[in-house]
């Protein structure tokens, strides 16, 4: 699996975008700035959020009984084959577990282009073709967490996510992050030695190799190949010619969830719930520095780099912008009070 940047391909680029634009600043200042805008909309357009796009729900059979929810995203990151010969492009997350009325159940993510989400998800007039797309989903999970095993039989839910979409899409964007910063050094190298010919603000440029160099990372990062196609071709056990489904820079490894105590705080005299003390367990950390906190009305989400990572949903809504964190050194505990509406 390759997965480092071609630095001589991205200097290349750069010389030839470069000179592309100061000829085109000289000789056509007007088709430069449309040029500009037209990079910048784009840029900004792909570092758009994944969106939710169906639920799946089945069941994990090791190495614990407990339902499995899987949330399809459609996400712009992600490209479409370039042809029927292509294999489809998919990322994944970690599987996080949270609290439902159930009790413990585990979520990931995957995301793929909305292409293919739109002909096959939960539209998809061939019904087929849709089981067939859930089934290479699982087998993707599968590969990426081997310690697993699933249900083949699911059922697909009427909402459109498990879990607050923030934290599917954080889960997401976390499995980006080490790859997105490879990515950003090498441009920041490049731009050290080539920034005094620019005659604009970078910015176009940056648009552009990042989404060339985005490309061409995906096409070759293949993690083996799955059996089976798309547009009416059900899974089978015969060697695809080429793979059905192609890893985009996921994240194969979850971090520990660690221990931690959600109570509520109750009225002496009326017995309702007015806040909800939640107590985390995190030996090794030794400042909240180190954590990564957020907090909205229904759900918390916790990272610590290299660590620990919780997700966690509320059984109450909170007033978020009251909740309040204490963090202790010496027992090594993060205490939030989190003020419940009324």
């Amino acid at each position: 699996m390759e997965t480092g940047v071609d630095k001589d391909s991205m200097m290349r680029q750069a010389q030839q975008v470069w000179s592309m634009l100061d000829d085109m600043a000289d000789n056509d200042p007007r088709a430069y700035r449309s040029f500009i805008d037209k990079q910048m909309a784009e840029k900004k357009e792909f570092m758009l959020p994944p969106e939710p796009h169906m639920c799946v729900q089945t069941k994990m059979l090791k190495p614990d009984a407990v339902p499995f929810f899987i949330n399809f995203c459609t996400w712009k990151r992600i490209p479409p084959p370039a042809n029927p010969e292509e294999p489809v492009k998919v990322s994944g997350s970690a599987i996080s577990q949270i609290d439902d009325d159930r009790g413990k159940v585990a979520v990931t993510a995957v995301a793929f282009n909305e292409k293919i989400l739109d002909e096959f998800g939960k539209n998809a007039t061939n019904k087929s073709d849709q089981d067939t797309l859930v089934q290479i989903a699982m087998d993707f999970i599968e590969s990426q967490h081997s310690y697993i095993k699933l249900n083949r039989k699911y059922k697909i839910l009427e909402r459109s996510h498990k879990g607050s979409v923030k934290l599917v899409q954080e889960s997401l964007f976390h499995a980006f992050r080490a790859k997105d910063k490879e990515v950003d050094d090498n441009i920041a190298d490049m731009i050290k030695g080539f920034a005094p010919l620019a005659t604009e603000n970078p910015e176009s440029l940056l648009s552009q190799l990042n989404k060339e160099n985005d490309s061409e990372v995906n096409h070759k990062q293949t993690n083996g190949t799955l059996n089976g196609q798309l547009s009416g071709i059900t899974l089978d056990t015969k060697p695809a010619k080429k793979g059905l489904i192609e890893e985009v820079s996921s994240m194969t490894v979850s971090l520990p969830q660690p221990i931690y105590k959600l109570t509520t705080v109750k009225s002496s005299d009326t017995n309702v719930t007015k806040s909800l003390l939640l107590k985390i367990e995190l030996p090794g950390v030794k400042s909240v520095s180190e954590c990564e906190l957020d907090i909205s009305k229904d759900d918390i989400s916790l990272f610590v780099e290299e660590k620990y990572e919780l997700k966690l949903s509320l059984p109450s809504k909170i007033i978020h912008e009251e909740a309040s964190a204490k963090f202790v050194k010496k027992s090594s505990t993060l205490t939030l009070i989190m003020p419940v509406e009324s």
